[in-house]
């Protein structure tokens, strides 16, 4: 809202000016909050949101999740969870699907989530003729699981975003992972895990390199490990964030 949007660029110079700690979730965000020169300041520091990994550890059963939400056996599924909006381009993205599906006869598109598109995507899948090969799993809290089990491959081909949570989640699955390059590259923690690729490129172009990672999506990392000890986890940013208001309280009633 427009009264929000005024208040937060009134108080941002009164925080800057008489706070004594700067929090904020991604570089993208201090610099938003704190100016462009942040960094040069120590009271400003970056506790990323954390996710919870424990679902992702959890032993899961691949036949039961895929027949869960109607897909084939053996067929090879491109995933991607969203609220279904303009920013996360969910058209582009059934066009991709469709220049994959005219290649592989056995892949598929899951979309998880819901939104103001969904009636337009389905329309655009009717046009191209896809209509059969892409499944609307809806709103789930089995996220985790359907990655895991679910997806061979993570598509993500946003407009706009900031630094996904959804994109870290499916580095925990251990996804292949196929995202714009308007996403921020601090989202990228597992090596190897994810490749950039402008929406310039077009549909037929995002469709190859779908191709491409699904052609290794059976071999998963271990990306769990690479994100146990980051501030990714939500364990691991729940205690920093604890340890600077511990320090902050200690510093203002003169405790060493």
């Amino acid at each position: 809202m427009a009264v929000n949007r005024i208040g937060l660029a009134l108080n941002r110079p009164l925080a800057r000016a008489f706070s004594t700690h700067g929090v904020g979730c991604s570089a993208e965000a201090e610099a938003a909050l704190f100016g462009s020169r942040w960094r040069e300041k120590p009271k400003y520091t970056i506790i990323h949101c954390g996710i919870d990994l424990v679902p992702f550890e959890a032993d899961s059963h691949p036949d039961s999740w895929r027949e869960a939400v109607g897909i084939p056996p053996r067929a090879k599924v491109l995933g991607h969870v969203s609220n279904l909006s303009v920013a996360k381009n969910p058209l582009f993205l059934v066009e991709a699907a469709a220049a994959v599906f005219h290649r592989r006869q056995d892949a598929v598109l899951l979309l998880v989530g819901d939104g103001a598109l969904r009636l337009s995507i389905a329309q655009k899948c009717a046009e191209l003729g896809i209509s059969s090969r892409v499944i609307f799993a809806g709103v789930s809290s089995h996220v985790p699981e359907l990655m895991r089990s679910a997806m061979d491959v993570f598509v993500m081909p946003s407009v706009h975003e900031g630094l996904p949570l959804v994109l870290l989640e499916a580095q925990a699955a251990g996804l292949p992972c196929l995202v714009s390059d308007s996403v921020s590259r601090e989202a990228s923690v597992v090596d190897g895990a994810i490749d950039f690729l402008p929406l310039a490129s077009g549909p037929e172009a995002w469709g190859s390199a779908i191709l491409s990672r699904l052609e290794t999506s059976a071999q998963r990392p271990n990306s769990l490990a690479a994100l146990k000890d980051t501030d990714f986890n939500v364990a691991v940013s729940a205690r920093r964030l604890a340890a600077l208001y511990d320090a902050a309280c200690a510093s203002r009633s003169g405790v060493a």
